[in-house]
């Protein structure tokens, strides 16, 4: 087995025991952290033509009210995440630079 493929199976089999506690989510990113570098992460769950359901985030506390609020309120809608769960029934771990159209970046969003 890989060096890599091995410290993510060690580091992910330390967590298993956390698997249904509120703690999960800071310990799974914390862990993919370790091993691939991102900006945030967000747990969200996307409803067809119902407000999302933001489960974990790690965006700093002087930020998250505002950021997630005005989400929640209606960004969502142009959010290329929210866009592939429903348009295109896509689900799983992606990045934002698979999933945004060209020129995304330099929006408002």
């Amino acid at each position: 087995m890989s060096t890599l493929l091995q410290d993510f199976s060690d580091k992910l089999a330390a967590i298993m025991p956390e698997i249904g506690s509120k703690r999960l989510p800071s310990l799974l990113l914390s862990m993919l952290k370790s091993l691939v570098p991102f900006d945030n992460a967000l747990v969200i769950h996307y409803y067809r033509n119902e407000t999302p359901t933001v489960h974990y985030n790690d965006i700093p506390p002087l930020e998250r009210e505002s950021q997630i609020d005005i989400f929640i309120n209606g960004a969502y809608l142009l959010d290329p995440f929210y866009r592939a769960a429903v348009d295109e029934k896509q689900s799983g771990l992606h990045r934002l630079s698979d999933l945004a159209p060209e020129g995304f970046e330099k929006t408002e969003y």
